[in-house]
């Protein structure tokens, strides 16, 4: 993280200034404070944690807590993650599988999905904010533009912030760390399921005029699927129009490489959706 990256980010309670205090490197350890909440974030390994409670989040990621904390060397911040990660864990321990996920999509950026994500952002203009960016593989191809990405995975961040040209930080979708910024556009790639349509289209909505969303077909198993033509009618009843080329569902392949031999295959739709009769400029999206 640099020091200019702190301007950007707000307070996710009340969406107030941060201060920073940057305690090794160029902000490679350190704190954002907000005055008015009282609350404390810290910045460890480089990568900002914007978590209402951070107990809380480190709590369900103790190995990842343990990692954090031996790995500290500024006594404030090694101090502040183990007064943390004191307490039961809140839930089974999920550090070790979004360690692994990192690892996967770090693997699988050479998709033709994420070309196509990038091509879709790339015909909108302004800055873009995308939403469970992971490891930065669909905005973060953009150049000459101001790329923003949030996601739950310390890893997937870590990975991001270090590949890729950009403000990443850890936080919740629906928790933003960008106050009431106006995006370009604003995106998020084969995670609606997991965020919930219903509340992450409204958020989306608030930071920018332009949308750009992909939600596979066949992807979480066990929750309520994302129908494309229901997304598509939501858009719209929100006061956006969907772009011309992506009025009806599209099949992008998306590999997933979980191994040497061992790969996952879908086909995931994108929607291109866009307020004020600015449509027009959309480029063509597709396979």
């Amino acid at each position: 993280m640099k020091e200019s990256h702190a301007r950007h980010l707000r307070c996710v309670r009340c969406s107030g200034p941060l201060g920073l205090e940057a305690l090794r490197g160029s902000v490679e350890e350190g704190f954002l404070s907000c005055e008015a909440c009282a609350l404390r974030y810290p910045v460890v390994r480089g990568v900002p944690v914007m978590w209402r409670s951070f107990s809380e989040y480190i709590r369900a990621r103790p190995s990842l807590g343990g990692q954090l904390m031996l790995g500290a060397r500024a006594p404030a911040v090694k101090q502040f993650v183990k007064e943390a990660l004191r307490g039961p864990p809140v839930s089974a321990d999920r550090a070790a599988a979004e360690r692994r996920w990192a690892g996967i999509y770090k693997a699988s950026g050479r998709s033709a999905f994420y070309r196509e994500a990038a091509r879709a952002l790339a015909g909108l203009p302004g800055d873009v904010v995308e939403y469970g960016c992971s490891v930065g593989a669909a905005a973060g191809r953009l150049e000459g533009r101001g790329v923003f990405g949030t996601d739950r995975s310390f890893y997937a961040v870590l990975e991001a912030s270090r590949a890729r040209s950009g403000v990443y930080a850890v936080a919740d979708s629906l928790e933003h760390p960008f106050g009431s910024r106006k995006f370009g556009a604003a995106a998020c790639f084969n995670m609606l399921e997991s965020a919930g349509p219903r509340a992450l289209l409204p958020a989306m909505a608030g930071q920018s005029d332009a949308l750009v969303i992909s939600s596979p077909y066949d992807y979480a198993p066990g929750r309520e699927r994302t129908d494309p033509e229901r997304l598509r009618a939501s858009l719209r009843a929100m006061g956006f129009a969907v772009s011309r080329a992506t009025r009806r569902p599209l099949s992008i392949p998306w590999t997933l490489r979980l191994g040497p031999r061992a790969q996952l295959r879908y086909r995931v739709d994108m929607v291109i959706a866009e307020k004020n009769g600015g449509i027009g400029r959309i480029r063509t999206c597709g396979p």
